[in-house]
C-alpha cells in the first residue's frame, strides 16, 4: 500500500526539538526538597494551563503564584527558571531534520505550548531559522489542549489535516491531532520515532541515523 508523503511537519518543541528542561529541572528542585516529582511536575503543568501564561492572558508571576500553591515548592523561582532554560537545549539531530525536509520541499513547523520563554530561547539557540512558521501559544492564544490549536496551524499552512504530520511527546496532544485527522508520531524512544518517520519518508535514512534507526 501506498503511503502518501506528508506536505507538512509539526513538531513540538519541549521533549521532541529540545531537551525536556522544563521536567529535568522541576525533578531536581523537587528531589532536593524531599517532594514527590511527579506531584510537583503535574502541579506545574497545571499551574501552566491554568494561569493563562501560555497564551498570555496572564503574567509570568501569576504562574509562579499558582505553581508554589499546588506544589508546596517555594521561594526558588529564579533559579528554577533558569535551570528550566539552561536545560532545553535543541537537539541538533531534531534541527537537521527540519532543515533535510525543508530541502525536500516539505514544510517545517513547531506546534508549542510555551510561553515567552520560548522566544528567550530562540535569542540564546537561534533554532526559528530551521522552521518556515513557528506556532507558539503564548502569541496564538490557543493550547494543544483545544483544537482551535490546529486548526488555526492548518489554515496557515493552507493545507488538510491529511497532508500534515505532527510530532509530540505528549499522548494527549497525539490523540486529539489524530482525532481531527492529522497523521501523528508519538515521540518517546528515538530509534522507534525514526522507524515510524521513515515509513513516510522513506528517502530519509542518513538523516535519521543519529536517531538510531537509519
Amino acid at each position: 500500500m501506498n503511503i502518501s508523503r506528508p506536505r507538512a511537519v509539526l513538531f513540538d518543541f519541549g521533549g521532541v526539538i529540545a531537551r525536556e528542561g522544563f521536567l529535568d529541572a522541576l525533578t531536581c528542585q523537587a528531589l532536593a526538597r524531599s517532594l514527590e516529582p511527579s506531584a510537583v511536575i503535574a502541579a506545574a503543568v497545571e499551574a501552566m494551563y491554568g494561569s493563562g501564561y501560555l497564551t498570555n492572558t496572564a503574567g509570568e508571576d501569576v504562574f509562579w503564584d499558582m505553581f508554589e500553591a499546588r506544589s508546596g515548592l517555594r521561594g526558588e523561582r529564579l533559579a528554577m527558571r533558569q535551570a528550566i532554560l539552561d536545560g532545553c537545549i535543541p537537539r541538533q539531530e531534531m534541527l537537521a531534520l527540519a532543515s533535510a525536509l525543508a530541502v525536500q520541499g516539505v514544510v517545517p513547523a513547531i506546534l508549542s505550548d510555551h510561553t515567552d520563554w520560548l522566544d528567550e530561547l530562540e535569542r540564546r539557540h537561534g533554532f526559528f531559522m530551521h522552521f518556515e512558521y513557528v506556532f507558539n501559544s503564548y502569541h496564538t492564544g490557543s493550547t494543544k489542549r483545544q483544537t482551535e490549536s490546529f486548526r488555526h496551524a492548518l489554515g496557515v499552512l493552507d493545507m488538510p489535516a491529511s497532508d500534515v504530520l505532527f510530532i509530540d511527546d505528549a499522548r494527549r496532544n497525539v490523540a486529539l491531532a489524530r482525532e481531527l485527522g492529522i497523521r501523528s508520531i508519538l515521540f518517546e524512544e528515538p530509534a522507534v520515532f525514526a522507524r515510524e518517520f521513515l515509513e513516510l519518508f522513506p528517502d530519509m535514512a542518513q538523516v535519521l541515523e543519529p536517531f538510531g534507526g537509519g
